[in-house]
């Protein structure tokens, strides 16, 4: 009886987590010019944008966002650029360059 409900529960425990893990990050706010990397080139990216893992986004002079997922927030000011990526395949999210 131990070993279903044990089973029972680490099913519940994955179902629960793993979608949570999964989520993209959301442009929630903008201010300038901010792009994302896709299909071999940059695009504006819009509020409500989403932002799956391994995106490179970057922000122009007075540029600005904020990427939500959940209760985690990036914020991000001018003339920078990143990938992110998910706690589950890196240590952290980093910047290969740093303005321009």
């Amino acid at each position: 009886m131990h070993k279903i409900a044990a089973a029972l529960f680490a099913g519940l425990l994955v179902s629960t987590v793993l979608p949570a893990m999964a989520e993209d990050w959301v442009a929630a706010r903008l201010h300038g010019n901010v792009e994302k990397f896709a299909n071999g080139s940059w695009s504006p990216l819009a509020r409500g944008d989403s932002v799956p893992d391994a995106s490179k986004i970057r922000t122009e002079g007075g540029g600005r966002v904020e990427l939500q997922r959940g209760e985690e927030t990036i914020s991000l000011g001018g003339n920078t650029e990143i990938v992110i990526h998910q706690a589950e395949t890196r240590r952290m999210s980093y910047s290969p360059k740093m303005g321009r």
